[in-house]
């Protein structure tokens, strides 16, 4: 997995996306609801990629997701943004905004992006350098922003089916990772 197409592939899906909404062919519903469910689709795909790897490790495609994990982070806090910056747009008064993040369904949402903001703050070879065994610690904490932007779906959204199935394949992930690994394989 090339790191340039990657990249240049996730740019160009934002910008069609931003793009269509400034020409208001899409809707402020349609790319809020796309930029966070793609935002949590990336994130299932990232935390898919060492319990699936531990599990499968001759898979060849998998190698090279886990080459790109910390890419597909920031890929995700890019869509993650995206919504947040998409609804602070649309809300445009500090005071509503301030109101609405009273909800628990939205304080969830900012919780879980605050979360993610420091996530990709440190998401760099400096930062992994300096934090040294910190920063895995530190980055385990993308397991509970991962709950909490799933209840932040569950919670906010009109037909949250959709969102209880990324939640069910949430747990799905998380018993795999503690899943034993066959014999003689090393965890990825």
């Amino acid at each position: 997995m090339r790191r340039g197409l990657l990249w240049a592939g996730f740019a160009g899906l934002l910008g069609l996306g931003t793009a269509l909404y400034l020409a208001d062919t899409v809707s402020y519903g349609q790319l809020l609801s796309w930029s966070g469910e793609a935002a949590v689709w990336l994130l299932l795909l990232t935390l898919a990629i060492s319990p699936l790897r531990r599990n499968f490790p001759r898979l060849t495609l998998l190698r090279a997701m886990r080459r790109r994990r910390r890419d597909l982070g920031l890929i995700t806090f890019g869509c993650a943004l995206l919504h947040v910056l998409v609804y602070l747009e649309r809300k445009s008064e500090l005071g509503r905004i301030v109101a609405e993040a009273k909800r628990i369904d939205m304080l969830l949402g900012w919780l879980a992006f605050a979360v993610f903001g420091v996530l990709a703050l440190t998401s760099n070879d400096f930062s992994v350098e300096r934090l040294g065994r910190r920063w895995q610690t530190l980055h385990s904490l993308v397991h509970g922003a991962a709950a909490l932007s799933l209840a932040h779906w569950v919670s906010s959204a009109y037909d949250p089916t959709v969102g209880w199935l990324c939640a069910s394949v949430y747990t799905g992930l998380v018993a795999l990772r503690f899943r034993r690994a066959p014999r003689g394989q090393v965890a990825g």
